[in-house]
């Protein structure tokens, strides 16, 4: 079944492609996109750092959210790291498993190291993975640190497995359940499909890093056994009353689960792309790929065929799916091919590198990507002020990166078909190698122009604000009475002040994750908010958090004695809030945008 092709891959290159791609990727997240980490905030209270009474909500989500990752920051946060320094590492940690997730993909098809690491650059720059169902996708550059690092953890984890490093793919496939429970669930059920699939051969072949996939499965029990035992806090709730306030929340509050997956969604247009090319080469073309391969577009087969089927099931009422199936987000797995989609069609190209047809593609395929509208390029363009010595400006530019990726794939199938003529000579004359040369050296500048794209964007860390070195926060930390109350859709106040808040007004999804917390929640939105949570207004809805304008225009309104009565029924000493708030209360600081009042 299989031509001699066991080589296309070496334990030597796909190391060197792990670390070439894993040190610019961490490179690029940490000085090119430095953000705060969420997973460091809820590591303030595992490590108990910050202390909240047990029913509040958001401390609810804190113990009850499981990853290996709080687990680790928390431990570091009690060893003296501070939290800017734990979210940069974060951020560098963030690129590089995304980069090599990208770059292995590629490699573990065509077995070319440059192109792998080049590519994954292609498609970072191009912005062409960011296009999540029903879940958006960041590469790096957010402080949503568990959806990230789940989606890119899982695919170095396949791609690792195609690559022929299976005791590595092995032992992180074992331990990846615990960086991200939900998306470990549905990549878990693809890959068992996929090894029953042809579960003879597989067997003998996974026997030697069985005991790997066994230790990693130990360093997750033994993760959950340090939640169970050690993080998570059992709340009291009415089940009903859960059950109602979860329903609502789903249907008239999150986006995510209220979001129905259409047809002509470009992230499921690249599933049935994926699926597609994962069949066409499995039927037609498996005798050009390495055993470990053929089980890296079987995985990627299986988890596309699973994606469709959950594109209906995002049609359904969001309040008819049963709890745990929502909080799971079955649609989420689309995305696990969106981002593999453009590696997987690069990496099919670079088998057939050899023909010049296929060096064409290629370049087709990289250019198009790099000039298309959502790329990087275009603001490099503005900023340089060069529209004019171009003709036209970037966000006229008719090049469309899915017509780009279709051509790529139809002429891909022809490469591949041809290859089937024993008449058709391997061979090329002189004009062919020089055609073949310059072919080569564009895809190069190509690869080199995005390299530079992505290097020379620089982010800040002085953005990077907290009590150590910010002189408003560091008053908002010194009152160590009571919570805070934070205003509108602010985040990570927690984070920057180590004080408890009430409740994360700006994500209010929490709920979701942590459905005991979905009762206090509501009595808080009414009480502090003014916000009926069955029937809250149009602006609010699939917000998952409270507006400015609601927030601003009710708190104007109360007095210096409702504020005392919340003091008392909730310990709140004080409202961090926007500048242009104006509340009956006195300010205890202010900054050109925010303001601190404390409540007496």
């Amino acid at each position: 079944m299989f031509r001699a092709v066991s080589r296309l891959t070496s334990p030597a290159a796909g190391f060197w492609v792990l670390a070439i791609s894993g040190l610019l990727g961490f490179r690029v997240g940490l000085v090119g996109y430095p953000t705060w980490q969420i997973a460091v905030e809820t590591a303030q209270v595992v490590a108990g750092l910050v202390q909240y009474p047990p029913d509040n909500p958001f401390y609810i989500y804190h113990t009850k959210l499981w990853s290996l990752m709080i687990q680790a920051c928390a431990v570091m946060l009690r060893a003296g790291v501070s939290e800017i320094t734990l979210s940069l590492a974060i951020s560098g940690l963030l690129g590089m498993i995304s980069f090599q997730a990208l770059s292995m993909i590629t490699y573990a098809i065509s077995g070319s190291a440059l192109l792998a690491i080049g590519g994954a650059f292609v498609v970072f720059v191009s912005g062409i993975a960011d296009h999540g169902v029903v879940y958006p996708i960041f590469l790096l550059g957010t402080h949503h640190t568990y959806g990230v690092l789940g989606l890119s953890l899982f695919v170095l984890v396949i791609g690792l497995v195609g690559a022929g490093f299976h005791r590595t793919g092995a032992f992180l496939l074992g331990v990846s359940p615990s960086v991200h429970p939900s998306v470990g669930i549905w990549v878990g059920i693809v890959v068992a499909i996929a090894f029953v699939w042809d579960f003879k051969r597989l067997y003998a072949e996974w026997q030697p890093a069985a005991k790997y996939f066994v230790a990693g499965c130990g360093v997750t029990l033994l993760s959950l056994l340090i939640q169970l035992t050690f993080i998570y806090h059992s709340a009291s709730a009415d089940p009903a009353e859960v059950s109602r306030t979860f329903a609502t929340f789903v249907s008239l509050w999150d986006d995510h689960r209220r979001a129905a997956a259409a047809l002509a969604n470009p992230g499921v247009v690249f599933n049935r792309l994926a699926l597609a090319m994962g069949l066409v080469w499995l039927i037609g073309f498996s005798r050009d790929l390495t055993p470990s391969a053929v089980l890296l577009l079987r995985v990627i087969v299986v988890s596309s065929a699973i994606s469709m089927a959950f594109v209906f099931v995002s049609w359904m009422p969001p309040e008819e799916l049963p709890m745990t199936l929502s909080i799971l987000m079955p649609a989420r797995l689309l995305n696990f091919n969106v981002m593999i989609a453009v590696p997987l069609l690069l990496g099919l190209l670079g088998l057939y590198r050899h023909k010049l047809s296929a060096q064409v593609l290629t370049f087709v395929l990289m250019a198009g990507l790099v000039l298309s509208p959502r790329s990087m390029y275009w603001p490099w363009v503005v900023e340089r002020r060069w529209e004019k010595e171009l003709m036209f400006h970037w966000w006229t530019v008719p090049l469309d990166p899915m017509i780009v990726i279709e051509i790529a794939s139809l002429g891909l199938v022809c490469v591949a078909l041809a290859g089937l003529n024993p008449k058709v000579s391997p061979r090329a004359g002189r004009a062919g190698r020089i055609a073949s040369v310059a072919v080569n050296l564009s895809t190069a500048c190509v690869v080199l122009l995005a390299f530079v794209l992505t290097w020379r964007v620089a982010g800040s860390r002085e953005g990077l604000r907290d009590r150590t070195n910010d002189a408003f926060f560091r008053e908002a930390a010194g009152d160590h009475r009571g919570l805070t109350v934070t205003a509108g859709t602010f985040q990570l106040i927690q984070l920057y002040t180590r004080r408890p808040v009430l409740i994360d007004s700006g994500a209010l999804d929490t709920m979701v994750y942590a459905p005991q917390s979905g009762p206090a929640m509501v009595r808080i939105l009414r009480d502090v908010y003014g916000i009926d949570f069955f029937n809250p207004p149009p602006s609010v809805r699939s917000a998952s958090a409270v507006p400015h304008e609601i927030s601003r225009e009710h708190w104007a309104q109360m007095s210096a004695e409702e504020w005392q009565e919340i003091r008392k029924t909730y310990n709140v000493t004080q409202i961090l809030a926007r500048s242009d708030y104006d509340l009956k209360l006195p300010i205890a600081a202010q900054t050109e945008h925010l303001r601190l009042y404390r409540i007496p």
